[in-house]
């Protein structure tokens, strides 16, 4: 005996299986937006530790820099190592080592994989060697690492009272 309702409510199984699988394609979707989302904010955070370092970094080696005493008062001029006596007749001796920038022994910028010095003469040729009473400018690289996002910087700096 087959019993018919009338004004039957509630879905058909084709109706269900149908929403159903929309709403899967509709959360995989949704799943994936949240993924990539999450991908790029680690990126952005990456790279913004990077910028921060290095502008923390930069602040305090222009500033540093820029008072070196006179062009005598260079002591050491190394790819990693410049070291100077400052206009108030300090010693200040800034050094990468260690994926570190110290300034006197106190670490400045951390994360830092790649670092070197460079220095130029007043006639704008490189200075390799010699007398150090003849570096007009420094120059430096600096790349910064954090969770796999590095960051590139080249700055450089006219010493104030070289000349």
């Amino acid at each position: 005996m087959k019993i018919i309702l009338k004004n039957s409510k509630g879905f058909t199984l084709i109706e269900l299986l149908t929403t159903v699988t929309v709403m899967g394609i509709s959360f995989l979707g949704v799943y994936i937006i949240f993924l990539k989302s999450i991908e790029i904010y680690s990126e952005v955070l990456g790279r913004s530790f990077g910028v921060q370092t290095i502008e923390q970094a930069t602040d305090v080696l222009t500033r540093e820099t820029k008072n070196v005493r006179d062009k005598n008062s260079i002591i050491i001029a190394t790819a990693s190592q410049f070291k100077f006596t400052n206009i108030h007749g300090q010693t200040v001796d800034m050094v990468y080592a260690a994926q570190q920038l110290k300034k006197n022994t106190v670490v400045f910028a951390s994360h830092v994989t790649n670092f070197a010095f460079t220095y130029k003469k007043w006639d704008g040729t490189a200075w390799a060697s010699g007398a150090t009473n003849q570096i007009a400018s420094v120059h430096y690289t600096m790349t910064v690492q954090n969770s796999n996002k590095s960051v590139t910087f080249q700055n450089s700096i006219v010493l104030r009272n070289t000349r």
